[in-house]
């Protein structure tokens, strides 16, 4: 079944540019703030103007339409107008993101083969130096704009070339079109902030999700509100969005759910809130919902199909124990969703198969790889039609609910499990959190399932929490293990990490954390396998090894990996900046020194964290 787009001009959807859309911005909007940080704020007319002078200076040296400018650049804000004037010089952006490992850049400079890079200075892994300008160097060579000597580009121009790894295989470079980007000057439904809406701008630029702050507020009059270039600490992310009046965060779940934890003020102030990359929690939804006076929407969308896709605005209704899965919504303009089998017919509503994407969000594909993109990217009934790889039920109403992934789907005993159909029957118990099912990941005989699940109370719910399972599921998805965390482990996007989690249920039958044991306990004949807890930290003049120990127990409570030891560096372990973040928060709640995501990501382990904490007491 197929949920066609809401009309808003379906010929502007697919006309639009980036250029075009900004210039009618700017055109009506000149004297308004458009962008602010630390340090500046720019009107539109002002941002305009640096973003010509980079324009200007980009086809001085003889960049002509369609060639690609690498920014290798942290977020600041010269950023915005570098990406602006890229494009309104015809040229296509390819944003790497300056902390990602040098292999790693290397292999993407690779693919995309820039044409030239901006930098802020620092060299570009891959990237020959003659190839390479630094931003100061480009902003002295036009002082001021000049005519932009091209007529700029088209609707089907590449725009930008973002990568993406989807949930299995390397890095692919998805090439945006203009009007996939543009949609949202007018393209939107629901979720419509505009003129005197100051969104904060979290995502790194290099992430699809970045569009969807950067395009949604500059073309549309709202005021993009930039942080310091190293990723802020909670509480400094509560500050800023109280002085700035932030009224639009777009939030990862693993980011949201922190917010509402330990910040709550900062989602009560917001007046739009956008909750994406994988599946809220309902117990926190319900604490924001009743917080904040504006509307919170579980929103969808994918690099592919230029970020923001489909959007739901969620009520307390659809939060009560009799509600189902929230959906991800209904499409953005000029966006069509359908439902569909292995042999891309559309299903009944209520009957599950792949959400399948088309309209103008729609990317040309993967640059030079035309196998993956001829396996995403599909023809059916004459119409350019993406598999994103989800799995999918229409509601009668139209609305889309996400259950799970393609390539997740489990076998047990010969039967097919759809995993989110377990991990939904966990989460309708009160007291379980988010739920996520798995086999373990060397089970090749006994074919069971293990469940992870947050909760406060494990040793409460554990019996009432399988009594239920067993009369919402047949005996077969029925899990023979349970594992009660007091968070999931989180990758670099905010989702929950199933590879984290699988290698947590691989070493926990074979490894004990230091001072913890192994819990097993027998309830009606199942095993039940509860994850070590970690214990409370206080002390705030805790030193010396004690102090190694509670920053330790930290990053296991964090992380969910409890194997981490003192002197492990913590990228071995794919700790990313949500992790940081949040350890943060928790070491300046227990050992009350408060340390920037940068600070720990320099420590590396957490003796090294222990030691700048005891650095940071002696220099107070």
């Amino acid at each position: 079944m197929t949920t066609p787009t809401t009309d808003a001009s379906a010929t502007d959807l697919f006309t639009a540019t980036v250029p075009k859309a900004f210039a009618s911005t700017v055109a009506t909007l000149g004297d308004r703030e458009a962008l602010s940080s630390a340090d500046v704020r720019w009107t539109y007319a002002e941002l305009d103007v640096l973003a010509r002078r980079f324009a200007t200076a980009l086809q001085a040296r003889g960049l002509t339409a369609g060639q690609r400018v690498g920014v290798h650049m942290e977020r600041r804000p010269e950023l915005y107008p570098l990406f602006i004037g890229i494009l309104q010089a015809g040229l296509t952006v390819v944003p790497f993101n300056p902390g990602h490992p040098e292999s790693h850049l290397i292999d993407l400079v690779s693919v995309a083969r820039p044409d030239l890079t901006v930098t802020s200075g620092k060299d570009v892994p891959g990237v020959d130096a003659a190839q390479v300008v630094r931003l100061e160097t480009l902003l002295e060579e036009a002082l001021t704009p000049a005519d932009l000597s091209t007529p700029g580009p088209g609707p089907e121009d590449p725009a930008f070339i973002l990568f993406t790894s989807g949930s299995t295989g390397p890095p692919k470079g998805v090439e945006i079109v203009h009007r996939g980007l543009a949609r949202v000057c007018r393209g939107l439904s629901g979720y419509e902030p505009g003129p005197g809406d100051v969104f904060l701008q979290l995502a790194q630029p290099s992430f699809a999700a970045s569009t969807t702050d950067i395009w949604t507020c500059l073309l549309r009059g709202g005021r993009l509100v930039v942080p310091p270039p190293e990723a802020p600490s909670l509480s400094e992310m509560a500050r800023i969005a109280e002085s700035e009046k932030v009224t639009v965060l777009n939030l990862p779940v693993g980011l949201f759910n922190r917010l509402v934890d330990g910040y709550p003020e900062m989602v009560a102030r917001a007046r739009w809130i956008i909750v994406s990359g994988d599946f809220p929690s309902k117990d926190h939804l319900v604490r924001a919902v009743d917080l904040t006076k504006g509307t919170v929407f579980n929103a969808f969308g994918c690099t592919e199909n230029s970020a923001l896709t489909a959007v739901y605005e969620i009520t307390k209704e659809d939060l009560t124990s009799e509600a189902g899965a929230i959906p991800v919504g209904h499409p953005m303009p000029g966006v069509v969703m359908s439902v569909r089998d292995e042999k891309l017919r559309e299903v009944p509503p209520g009957e599950t198969g792949e959400l399948c994407l088309s309209g103008a969000g729609l990317a040309h594909g993967y640059i030079d790889d035309p196998e993956r993109t001829a396996a995403r990217f599909v023809d059916v009934d004459g119409a350019l039609v993406l598999r994103t790889g989800d799995l999918a039920v229409m509601r009668d109403d139209r609305a889309v609910i996400l259950a799970g992934r393609t390539d997740q789907l489990i076998k047990v005993r010969g039967f097919r499990v759809e995993p989110r159909q377990v991990e939904l029957a966990a989460e309708a118990v009160p007291g379980v959190g988010r739920a996520v099912v798995q086999k373990h990941p060397g089970d090749t005989a006994t074919e069971e399932l293990h469940l992870s699940f947050t909760v406060q109370d494990a040793d409460e719910i554990r019996s009432r929490l399988m009594t239920s399972l067993r009369e919402a599921l047949p005996d077969y998805m029925v899990p023979t293990h349970l594992h009660p965390l007091e968070q999931f482990p989180l990758n670099a996007n905010g989702k929950v990490d199933r590879q984290a989690l699988a290698e947590g249920l691989a070493t926990e039958d074979t490894s004990e954390v230091a001072g913890s044991a192994s819990v097993t306990a027998h309830a009606e004949g199942d095993h039940v396998a509860t994850s070590p807890q970690g214990a409370s930290v206080d002390g705030p003049a805790a030193d010396g090894e004690s102090l190694v120990e509670i920053v330790t127990l930290l990053v296991g409570e964090v992380t969910g990996i409890r194997t981490i030891g003192a002197d492990d560096d913590l990228l071995d372990f794919g700790v990313t900046s949500l992790h940081l973040i949040d350890l943060g928060a928790r070491l300046e709640e227990s050992v009350r020194v408060q340390l920037s995501p940068d600070d720990l990501f320099t420590a590396g382990t957490p003796r090294g964290i222990a030691n700048h904490i005891r650095h940071e007491r002696e220099e107070s």
